[in-house]
């Protein structure tokens, strides 16, 4: 499958699991899942490419300034397949694509913690980016879900979600 294509489609499968998981609704619009009380948006990377995450500057204030009244989250998410992109049919189902995911793991950060990144000027514009050894820096509790886990700051508002 065209690696561009692929990353779109891997992606709604993402958030269709984490919406399924956390009991929220996949946005068309701003932030990617919501519900009354939270917002998350979700970054994602397979397991095989450097583990950077980049994060469009732009969105740290907009959803904060579209979303005022709720408790915003960062989904860092990094998961493996059982076949090679390459060896992906392009018509896969996201029913079968989804069931290629074998190894996923989820970090949700509160929104302001991205704060205490620089940013950097891209000629795509200006981002933020977030590598995996920054997550390693916090102490997570982690949570085994379905085919995924969960790792969160311990007290935060996620946490009563994912445990109920």
């Amino acid at each position: 499958m065209n690696p561009r294509i692929f990353t779109n489609r891997i992606e709604q499968c993402h958030k269709q699991y984490l919406a399924d998981t956390l009991d929220l609704t996949v946005s068309n619009f701003g932030i990617d899942l919501i519900n009354d009380q939270i917002g998350i948006e979700l970054k994602c990377r397979y397991v095989k490419y450097p583990i950077n995450f980049a994060v469009h500057y732009y969105q740290i204030e907009l959803f904060r300034n579209l979303s005022p009244s709720k408790e915003l989250y960062w989904a860092f998410l990094v998961y493996d397949l059982k076949k090679d992109i390459s060896k992906i049919n392009e018509n896969i189902l996201e029913y079968d694509l989804e069931k290629l995911v074998y190894d996923r793991r989820v970090w949700l950060l509160e929104w302001d913690w991205i704060n205490q990144f620089s940013v950097s000027e891209a000629k795509t514009g200006p981002y933020v980016y977030v590598h995996n050894d920054d997550l390693k820096k916090e102490k997570f509790v982690s949570y085994k879900s379905n085919n995924g886990m969960f790792n969160f700051c311990k007290g935060s508002g996620i946490e009563k979600m994912i445990r109920s």
